[in-house]
């Protein structure tokens, strides 16, 4: 009981952590910067492209920036042998 509590504490003490780093993702000149705590923090769009084109690279861009968070921070928990 007293390892998982422990084990809590280490998973919070990692996230606060993951919180304050960011990512930066960019395509064609969208951009978009997301914390470890999977928050947006910035997002830059081109106005050269066209709306439709400048949602769909948004769309793959944020995606592809959680799913790098996810792992980086699932990487961490391996690493630190937490649960």
């Amino acid at each position: 009981m007293f390892q998982k509590f422990s084990d809590l504490q280490k998973a919070k003490e990692l996230q606060k952590a993951m919180a304050s780093e960011t990512l930066r993702v960019e395509d064609k000149g969208v951009t978009v910067v997301v914390n470890g705590g999977m928050k947006i923090e910035k997002i830059r769009l081109n106005p050269q492209l066209e709306l439709e084109e400048q949602a769909v690279i948004l769309r793959n861009l944020i995606n592809q920036s959680f799913l790098s968070i996810q792992k980086k921070l699932a990487t961490k928990i391996l690493k630190e042998k937490i649960f």
